[in-house]
């Protein structure tokens, strides 16, 4: 009897063990389906934010930080939806398409390893939702008088060159104001309404011509 519960016990804990679904799949199918619960919803307050740790050629040290609203997309697509069809009276399965919109996450990985930097990130989009970025190209003779920095876009906001100056338009050339602080519990922010809208696919180039950089 005993031996008998024990092996009931383990293949009751084994069939569980095998429908445990990966965290990383369990979140994409989550926002797979967010028009069923986003409505409503802050991502800032759902989501963790993504701090990244960088630093320069001359040691300086910067924390750049990603709220959810600016890594998470908003996309449509076309479901294929199961659905029931009459056909001469008989009930066929079937499926038809529906015109759905998805959440997606604004990053992926990549293969990009160079043999003097290592393992290379490519910061993209969600980046400059969040910061205005600046770029010193210097004299221009060597590669340390280049140098890049981050401002956050709640104190600079984007603009364009106009000879030797920048200027900043009343309205950001990114599309929307940052999400972090105090845009965090604003309406504009909550459900679709407060993501990026992604109008085609990302186009992801290869590097293989660049990976002795």
């Amino acid at each position: 009897e005993g031996s008998q519960e024990g092996s009931q016990q383990a293949s009751k804990e084994g069939s569980q063990e095998e429908f445990q679904l990966p965290p990383a799949l369990t979140l994409q199918l989550l926002l797979e389906h967010c028009a069923s619960w986003i409505e409503g919803v802050d991502l800032n307050q759902e989501m963790p934010e993504l701090t990244f740790h960088v630093a320069g050629a001359n040691g300086q040290k910067q924390e750049l930080i990603i709220t959810p609203r600016n890594y998470v997309l908003a996309k449509a697509v076309d479901v294929e939806v199961p659905t029931i069809a009459n056909v001469m009276r008989i009930p066929l399965k079937t499926k038809k398409l529906e015109h759905k919109k998805v959440c997606m996450m604004a990053f992926s990985p990549t293969e990009y390893t160079t043999q003097l930097n290592g393992d290379v990130w490519i910061m993209g989009t969600p980046l400059f939702y969040e910061y205005t970025a600046h770029y010193d190209r210097g004299a221009g003779k060597e590669e340390k008088d280049i140098g890049m920095g981050f401002t956050a876009r709640a104190e600079e906001d984007c603009g364009t060159c106009q000879g030797n100056k920048i200027q900043r338009p009343s309205q950001s050339l990114i599309g929307s104001e940052s999400t972090r602080s105090d845009h965090s519990t604003s309406r504009s922010g909550m459900g679709m309404d407060g993501l990026k809208y992604l109008d085609k696919q990302p186009v992801t180039r290869g590097f293989v011509s660049s990976k002795s950089i």
